[in-house]
C-alpha cells in the first residue's frame, strides 16, 4: 500500500512532465518578422535607362552606314542618284584650313572628306535622319553653321550668335532642323550620338536616370542622353527596309519620314510599296520613281481631307 509521501512525490513528478511533454508537440518558433531599417527604402528605385553598348569609334563603319542610308534614300526616290556627291578617293576637297583654323579634331575632318552629300538645293528640303536635315561640308557656310547648329549663321543686317566653338572638337553636326525637329550630334572619341531636340530641353527628353555632364548649364548639348552611333544609324536603315519608317519623296508636300505618327499614311504607301512595286526583293524602282510623287500626294492629301 503506498504511503502518503509516494503519492505526494508523483503527483509533483507529474506537474512537471505535463508541462514539457506540451512543449515538445508544439511546432519550431518561427523567427518574428524583420521589420526594414527606417533609414532605408524598402522598395529600391528602378535601375536607370543606360546605353549598355559600347565599342571604339570606327570612321569606315560610321561611312558605310551613311552611304548605306543614301543608297536607300535613292531607292526610294527620296532624291535621284546625280543630286549626291559622293566622295572620290582619297576623299572631297574640303576647307580643311578652315577645319584648322576651328580647331576641330582630325577625326571630324577626316569624317567630313568621306561622307556623301545632298549637295543641291534638295538639300534643305530632305530630312536625312527624322526631322533632321544634312549639312553639305563641301561648303565652308555649312562648316562654320555645324559649329552651333542651335543658332541661325550670320545674316546681312542681322546680328548673329552663332558660337563657332560650341560644339567640342571632336563632336560634329551630322545633320540639323531649328524650328521643328532635331540636330543629330556624333562624338568621335566615345563613338556615341545625340539627338539634340529643338523643342524640348535634356530634362524632357533624357531617359531617367540620365547624368548631366553640365548641370550648371542645363540646356547645353552635352546634358543630352547618348545611343551608340552605328546602332542608331543601323536601326534606322532596318526600321526603313522594313516600311515601318517611309522617307517621302514629295515635293509639294514635304520630304520627310512617316511613321506611327501619321500610320494611316504610312501603312498606305507601305501597301502600294508591297503589292504594287514589289518591295523589297523584286522593287520595281523606275516605275516608283515615276510614280512615287502621286502615290504620296493621293495618300497625305486622304489622311487630310
Amino acid at each position: 500500500m503506498l504511503q502518503w509521501g509516494e503519492i505526494i512525490f508523483g503527483l509533483l513528478l507529474g506537474l512537471l512532465i505535463l508541462p514539457a511533454l506540451h512543449y515538445l508537440q508544439q511546432p519550431d518558433p518561427q523567427p518574428p518578422a524583420r521589420m526594414p531599417s527606417p533609414d532605408r527604402d524598402p522598395t529600391p528605385p528602378p535601375s536607370p535607362i543606360l546605353n549598355t553598348i559600347s565599342t571604339p569609334y570606327d570612321e569606315n563603319e560610321i561611312v558605310d552606314l551613311i552611304t548605306e542610308l543614301y543608297e536607300l534614300l535613292v531607292k526610294l526616290a527620296c532624291f535621284p542618284p546625280d543630286e549626291v556627291t559622293w566622295p572620290p578617293e582619297p576623299g572631297h576637297q574640303i576647307n580643311e584650313v578652315l577645319c584648322e583654323e576651328l580647331h576641330l579634331d582630325p577625326a571630324v575632318t577626316s569624317l567630313m572628306k568621306k561622307l556623301p552629300y545632298l549637295d543641291s538645293d534638295l538639300r534643305g528640303q530632305v530630312h536625312l535622319f527624322p526631322g533632321s536635315e544634312p549639312y553639305s561640308f563641301l561648303k565652308d557656310g555649312d562648316i562654320l553653321e555645324s559649329r552651333d547648329p542651335e543658332n541661325l549663321p550670320p545674316r546681312p543686317g542681322k546680328e548673329s550668335k552663332l558660337r563657332l566653338d560650341y560644339l567640342l572638337p571632336h563632336d560634329v553636326a551630322l545633320a540639323h532642323n531649328l524650328r521643328y525637329g532635331m540636330t543629330l550630334v556624333l562624338d568621335t572619341k566615345d563613338n556615341t550620338v545625340r539627338m539634340l531636340d529643338s523643342a524640348d530641353s535634356p530634362d524632357y527628353v533624357n531617359p531617367e536616370g540620365t547624368v548631366l555632364e553640365r548641370p550648371d548649364d542645363p540646356n547645353h548639348y552635352r546634358n543630352y542622353y547618348t545611343q551608340h552611333a552605328p546602332s542608331y544609324i543601323r536601326r534606322l536603315i532596318e526600321k526603313i527596309q522594313k516600311l515601318e519608317l517611309i522617307p517621302a519623296g514629295t515635293q509639294g508636300l514635304g520630304r520627310e519620314y512617316h511613321g506611327n505618327e501619321d500610320a494611316e499614311v504610312r501603312d498606305e504607301v507601305k501597301k502600294i510599296l508591297i503589292e504594287a512595286y514589289g518591295w523589297p526583293d523584286d522593287f520595281r524602282q523606275e516605275d516608283w520613281a515615276r510614280d512615287m510623287e502621286e502615290v504620296w500626294d493621293t495618300a497625305i492629301r486622304r489622311a487630310t481631307d
